[in-house]
């Protein structure tokens, strides 16, 4: 798989700045006559961590943890375990981990969730879980 189609991946991982330096390098390149690819010009940029952090899973992931991507540039990790919110309302999302899906609720103070699994999308870590004994999947972002 490729990821050409998806900006949001170089967005999410912190990774705009980076990517706009090998572009400009590689256009440089291109303007001295050159067609080999550009050698890189700046590191990539140490990931930031959120300043507040109301919540957090229930346990750390291991080292051997192996992420998927799918079709549409979510990637997604099988864990399962227990979080209990924070003190900050979060708005859960219904049937996928995007800012853009149809709103699921406000998860308030103590809202404890049973999660089957783990997601990377729209610049957030999100856990999903299920309702109606599997048939509803809604996810909620932990993680900036």
């Amino acid at each position: 798989m490729t990821y050409q189609h998806c900006p949001h991946v170089i967005l999410a991982n912190g990774k705009w700045q980076w990517f706009k330096n090998k572009v400009q390098a590689h256009l440089n390149a291109i303007k001295k006559g050159s067609t080999a690819p550009a050698k890189p010009v700046a590191k990539k940029p140490v990931k930031k961590t959120a300043s507040k952090k109301a919540t957090k899973p229930a346990k750390k992931l291991s080292s051997k943890a192996k992420w998927t991507t799918n079709t549409h540039c979510t990637q997604y990790l099988k864990t399962s375990g227990t979080w209990v919110n924070g003190s900050e309302p979060i708005m859960t999302r219904f049937h996928s981990p995007f800012q853009s899906a149809k709103q699921g609720g406000w998860a308030k103070d103590g809202y404890k969730v049973n999660y089957t699994g783990m997601c990377r999308q729209d610049g957030h870590i999100w856990l999903e879980y299920t309702l109606d004994k599997g048939k509803t999947y809604k996810y909620i972002p932990v993680k900036t």
